[in-house]
């Protein structure tokens, strides 16, 4: 623990110290201005992403979505016929034709619904057996592959308004009341996130809501934070570890931590610099890298302020890239990604600046990575290694962007037991990873220079 602490206090000053860049791009989604980054945005690969206005402070007549096949070179706005006075609350994409939206009525007197499309956006039609009716408000929708999906809604007759559907959207199922725990007396739903067979949503009683099943069955863990909430977010990396961020409350900032599936959390230390703890997502395929982003200062409930900030090391260190006003991000991997910014303006995360390192493969027995000795050091380090069958091995340092800045060991080793001098000249004082594969097996570690 004091080892974090005095990683954490150094790559601080260095990053407090440092001048800042932008690691973002600038695109044009072709919508209208907006006040405020509402874009919703759901990324499939590095040349998709689908995108839907959902500006919650301004009512749009005429709502519209975006679809982006060509890395976001070009942006291609798109009517959504049979939407007239509707407001998107989330978009998932599947691929370059198919993505569902869920739309809520600000009147109530529809239920607004489940919108689909099968031609890449050119027309939407509506999944009827989802939130029938009037006064229904769905929230997030997510899907777990093409067929096996879940939507969840605001509370409508007394208890969570959640749909599950196995083929696509073609039928829709609400879970019973019996499936979902009891809620707060006046609670209200917010947004979600998944990770294999599992999904959590967060609602205004800074409870969190889980499912294991797919959306069949649910639990809650209540009073994560210990004021009301309302803008809590969650980021999980996989169906134990995760993230979960607010501004609102006791304090600016917000992160705590779970590594049980959000059983139980633990609060983490704010971030050092702004923004504020608003939207956090994971970053797939790297070991521990969750972004934060905030939109402008809207003054309610609180002040905030507006940028983006990321840890590689699931938040132990933060690393801010700007103080830009953002609001959804969505990401494929460490060097693809998208975020809402004012006006038509939509962010591409640069690729030559990777967010924390990637890991590949998952690790196994075949090799055990040693902590580097001494740990911080300025001179010299050792780092040690065993692998337990002949392998071509590679160990390899970067940088706290994932940039490679050394080659230690790239050949073929027998199985047995190695030490490496590792000597960083040239390098800055900051935060380093070095990563060990062996064959199908990769572990990394942490080290910091001095």
């Amino acid at each position: 623990m004091k080892c974090f602490k005095l990683l954490s206090m150094i790559f601080s000053v260095v990053c407090l110290s440092s001048p800042l860049f932008s690691q973002w791009t600038v695109q044009h989604s072709g919508l209208p201005d907006s006040q405020n980054p509402t874009l919703l945005l759901s990324a499939v690969d590095s040349n998709v992403c689908w995108g839907a206005q959902g500006d919650s402070y301004n009512l749009i007549a005429n709502m519209k979505c975006i679809l982006t096949t060509d890395g976001g070179v070009n942006w291609k706005p798109m009517d959504i016929q049979g939407l007239a006075g509707l407001q998107a609350a989330s978009v998932a994409g599947l691929n370059a034709t198919t993505a569902w939206i869920a739309v809520f009525d600000p009147t109530s007197i529809t239920s607004g619904g489940i919108f689909k499309t099968t031609d890449g956006g050119l027309t939407w039609t509506k999944q009827t057996s989802a939130f029938p009716g009037a006064g229904g408000h769905p929230m997030q929708i997510y899907f777990f592959d093409a067929n096996n999906g879940l939507c969840t809604g605001q509370p409508r007759n007394g208890y969570w308004e959640i749909y599950t559907t196995s083929d696509g959207g073609t039928n829709w199922t609400r879970v019973p009341s019996a499936h979902i725990p009891a809620m707060a007396s006046g609670d209200f739903g917010g947004h979600g996130t998944g990770a294999g067979n599992c999904f959590w949503f967060n609602s205004a009683s800074c409870s969190v809501y889980r499912t294991t099943d797919r959306g069949l069955t649910w639990s809650v863990s209540r009073n994560i934070f210990p004021q009301p909430a309302f803008f809590l977010e969650l980021a999980f990396k996989d169906t134990l570890n995760g993230m979960a961020s607010s501004y609102y409350g006791d304090d600016i900032n917000k992160i705590s931590k779970s590594t049980d599936g959000g059983v139980t959390w633990t609060r983490l230390p704010a971030p050092p610099t702004p923004p504020s703890a608003g939207g956090i997502i994971y970053i797939p395929g790297t070991i521990g890298t969750y972004m934060i982003a905030c939109q402008k200062n809207i003054g309610y409930p609180e002040p905030t302020r507006s940028g983006s900030i990321y840890t590689p090391d699931d938040g132990v260190t933060w690393i801010p890239v700007d103080n830009l006003a953002h609001g959804w991000n969505s990401f494929v991997s460490n060097k693809t990604g998208w975020s809402a910014g004012c006006g038509d303006t939509i962010f591409k995360w640069k690729s030559e600046f990777p967010l924390g390192i990637g890991d590949v493969k998952p690790s196994n027995s075949n090799v055990t990575l040693d902590q580097n000795y001494p740990n911080p050091f300025s001179s010299s380090t050792a780092i040690g290694f065993r692998i337990q069958e002949s392998s071509n091995v590679i160990l390899k340092v970067y940088d706290a962007l994932g940039t490679e800045v050394a080659t230690l060991v790239n050949g073929e080793k027998s199985a047995g037991s190695y030490v490496v001098k590792f000597e960083p000249h040239g390098l800055r004082t900051g935060i380093y990873y070095y990563r060990l594969q062996a064959g199908e097996s990769v572990q990394t570690k942490i080290l910091c220079i001095l």
